[in-house]
């Protein structure tokens, strides 16, 4: 662990008798998804974040992007200035994502984009998994614990990609932007929106995984 800097050496070792003392079964493990459990940087790059390869890689119409791009345009600079408040920014953002949103359904979005987009990720390797991930996302399937990933990204982008690395399994549970589709398998209506101000645990409170955490 020479990489890894403690701040505070005696809450670590705290923390760490902790979690002898109570067991895996009171284990969960909440973490976000792009540049968190995937690659930060591809080649000395920024790797690209699921939303942008969706963005980025003319699987919607030439209009989409164009317009996706002017939102990014406007609101990102919001996102990061540190001179506006974080109530600005939460209502700000929920703007950004909910204008994004709506304009994927104008789009036409539907699952069947979805795939082949998640399909060319894989098979590009951008963006891909850190080193160590599947692993790790195997070894907390193996001793039952869950794990809850929090994103701003699409719901269905998420799982579709832990479908197709084949890692999609029954302890992960994916929070995220989340659509109702019609029958024809459109993105039809906004179920959920969450963005980078808001994705904290209390956000898991209204869902059906709540419960389960709180009792292990």
């Amino acid at each position: 662990m020479i990489n890894v800097i403690i701040q505070n050496i005696q809450e670590y070792e705290k923390k760490k008798r902790q979690f002898k003392k109570d067991g895996i079964e009171k284990v969960h493990v909440l973490s976000d998804f792009d540049k968190t459990l995937t690659k930060a940087f591809y080649h000395g790059e920024k790797a690209s974040s699921l939303i942008s390869r969706l963005r980025n890689g003319n699987y919607l119409s030439l209009e989409y992007a164009r317009k996706a791009h002017e939102l990014f345009d406007f609101y990102h600079p919001i996102e990061i200035d540190s001179s506006i408040s974080i109530e600005e920014k939460k209502e700000k953002m929920y703007k950004w994502w909910r204008k994004h949103k709506e304009l994927l359904i104008e789009s036409g979005l539907d699952k069947q984009t979805i795939e082949s987009c998640v399909k060319e990720m894989i098979k590009t390797g951008i963006p891909d998994f850190r080193k160590g991930v599947e692993d790790f996302l195997q070894l907390l399937h193996k001793c039952k614990i869950p794990l809850v990933i929090l994103s701003a990204s699409l719901e269905d982008l998420i799982q579709e990609f832990l479908k197709q690395k084949k890692v999609f399994y029954e302890n992960i549970h994916v929070i995220g932007n989340e659509f109702s589709y019609d029958k024809q398998g459109r993105v039809c209506a906004i179920k959920r929106i969450i963005h980078v101000f808001n994705k904290n645990e209390t956000t898991l409170e209204h869902l059906p995984i709540y419960d389960k955490l709180l009792n292990t």
